[in-house]
């Protein structure tokens, strides 16, 4: 093959690698918004309690590995959050999917200190319905969703999204949404 061909065929394989990779990075999450499905939530007491035990409030849940980076930057965003708008009716949780989630959990609240509920769930089907997450797609944490007051998911978006991967951003991005989902309220 002469060289400009094999140069063409080289550019050209790049630019279908490309297409691709945009293809897997685009946001997993569906159109909202829709109605949330109930998701159980099992804290390190023991207790559990279900997403629509929040009705009234609007809830950010984050589902969570608990030895992310990221997962754990938006905690600590989450908990600023919630010491600043929790008397407005926000509640912020986490929910950690890792499979030792029941003896991981106790650690990453006692080493990150959050002003909220972190608990787990073993049911990764209920979250998938929840998220509507389709099948044959890898998800990338956090998976953050933001449901209003009447239980209608108004937010969504995972690490890929720029709204979370955006580090520096993300505290503000973050905000805007939930305010946003807060000031509904008013308009009723």
């Amino acid at each position: 093959m002469p060289y400009s061909k094999m140069i063409m065929s080289f550019r050209a394989a790049r630019l279908i690698i490309a297409a691709l990779l945009l293809a897997a990075s685009v946001s997993i999450a569906q159109p909202v918004p829709r109605p949330a499905t109930d998701v159980t939530i099992t804290f390190p007491d023991g207790q559990t309690k279900k997403l629509s035990d929040y009705h009234g409030k609007v809830v950010a849940i984050a589902f969570i590995s608990v030895s992310c980076p990221h997962c754990q930057h938006t905690t600590e965003i989450l908990t600023k959050l919630q010491n600043e708008l929790g008397a407005r009716g926000f509640q912020a949780l986490d929910v950690a999917l890792d499979p030792d989630a029941k003896s991981s959990v106790p650690t990453f609240v006692s080493q990150f200190h959050p002003s909220f509920p972190v608990g787990f769930t073993a049911d990764y089907p209920e979250v998938v319905k929840f998220l509507q997450l389709p099948s044959n797609q890898r998800p990338f944490y956090p998976l953050f969703s933001i449901v209003d007051r009447a239980g209608v998911i108004q937010f969504e978006a995972t690490g890929r999204d720029q709204v979370l991967a955006n580090e520096a951003a993300e505290e503000q991005n973050l905000r805007t949404e939930i305010l946003k989902v807060l000031k509904e309220r008013s308009k009723r």
